[in-house]
C-alpha cells in the first residue's frame, strides 16, 4: 500500500508541475503576442509620422497638413483605429495606448487642417473619435492641471 501512495503522490506532483509549466507558457505567449501587436502598431504609425513630418505639422496645426493626401491621412487615422480596437479587445492597456499613441490621437483630434476634407464627425471616424475621447479622459485622470493637448 505504501508503494501505491508514493506512486499517487509522484503522479500528482508531476501533474501539478505540468499544469504550472503549461499555465506559465500560456501567460508568456499572451504577453509576447500583446507585445508583437503593440510593436506592429508602433512601427506603422512611426513610419507614417516620419514620412509626413506629422509631429511638427500637428503641433503647429500647420496648413501644410492639407497637402497630405486624403488617402494618407485616412490611412493614418485607420492605424489609430486599429489601436483603438486592440485597446477595446484588451490586447493593449489604456496606459500603453496613451503613452505611445495618445499624443498623435489628441493632436489629430485638435487639428483643423488635418481633418480638412475628411469630415471629422462622419460615422466613418467613430472609432477614432471614441479613442480620442478615451485619451482625453485618461489624460485628465492622470494630470488634471495640464492642457488636454500635449506639448513636447
Amino acid at each position: 500500500m505504501q508503494l501505491q501512495n508514493i506512486v499517487s503522490i509522484i503522479g500528482m506532483v508531476t501533474g501539478l508541475a505540468g499544469l504550472y509549466i503549461g499555465l506559465h507558457e500560456y501567460i508568456r505567449q499572451g504577453r509576447q503576442k500583446r507585445f508583437e501587436c503593440y510593436r506592429g502598431f508602433q512601427e506603422q504609425i512611426s513610419m507614417h509620422a516620419v514620412e509626413f513630418n506629422l509631429i511638427s505639422l500637428l503641433e503647429a496645426d500647420d496648413p501644410a497638413l492639407v497637402d497630405i493626401s486624403i488617402q494618407k491621412r485616412s490611412e493614418f487615422i485607420g492605424l489609430l483605429e486599429s489601436v483603438s480596437i486592440a485597446l477595446n479587445s484588451r490586447l493593449i492597456s489604456e496606459e500603453a495606448v496613451y503613452n505611445f499613441f495618445g499624443y498623435y490621437t489628441l493632436q489629430i483630434d485638435a487639428s483643423t487642417h488635418f481633418w480638412s476634407g475628411l469630415g471629422k464627425d462622419l460615422p466613418l471616424w467613430s472609432e477614432f473619435n471614441r479613442l480620442a475621447k478615451r485619451m482625453y479622459g485618461f489624460h485628465s485622470k492622470i494630470n488634471s492641471k495640464k492642457s488636454p493637448v500635449l506639448t513636447m
